[in-house]
């Protein structure tokens, strides 16, 4: 098979990993400002789809982590990239199947990772940063996370709970509109935007 037509199945698998990106992060980043009813549903999943689509374009972070810090970048080949996206498909239909929370692109690190040490050995691997760019930070930040939201909620309440019920109501609902397309923006597809062989 030559070469242009495995490139071309990696770029259709890349996509198909997109997709399944796009609507496993999309009831996340829509849920509260529909449930609330501070956007309409095609609104909501508009402003959404623009923003994830920008996002793509501004980071190339995750990428660029992989390719550099966890796994050698001599060893990834078109044919390491197509196995990690299809574990990291296969990994989205799963977890959104079963309602399970899940991170994309941890999912696309993982296949990688496990597509390279399959193919080429553990010596593909950096564990320095494995464990300092993917597995210190997955663990940490759900707990900075809670402990964020904590405060925020806290404060929130301070500043809000003596307001005017009309001003406050609006005010959330812009909020949720906000927080939603900045998480549409960070949740953004990151497989294209770097040459990986």
């Amino acid at each position: 098979m030559s070469s242009d037509v495995i490139m071309v199945i990696v770029v259709g698998t890349a996509l198909a990993f997109d997709f399944t990106n796009g609507f496993h992060d999309t009831a996340n980043v829509v849920a509260t400002s529909i449930s609330t009813g501070a956007a309409r549903p095609s609104v909501a999943i508009g402003i959404a789809s623009l923003l994830n689509f920008v996002g793509a374009f501004i980071s190339i972070s995750v990428a660029a982590t992989v390719a550099n810090d966890v796994v050698n970048a001599e060893v990834i080949t078109p044919t390491i990239v197509f196995a990690g996206l299809i574990g990291a498909i296969a990994w989205n239909l799963v977890t959104w199947w079963f309602g399970l929370p899940s991170s994309s692109s941890h999912a696309l690190i993982g296949g990688v990772v496990g597509s390279a040490v399959a193919a080429a050995g553990f010596d593909a691997i950096f564990a320095e940063g494995l464990v300092g760019k993917v597995l210190i930070p997955a663990v940490v930040a759900p707990v900075v996370a809670f402990l964020v939201a904590g405060l925020a909620i806290g404060l929130a309440y301070r500043i809000a709970g003596r307001q005017r019920p009309g001003p406050v109501t609006r005010g959330f609902r812009y909020g949720q509109i906000v927080s939603g397309g900045l998480l549409a923006l960070a949740t953004a597809p990151t497989t294209r935007r770097r040459r990986w062989a």
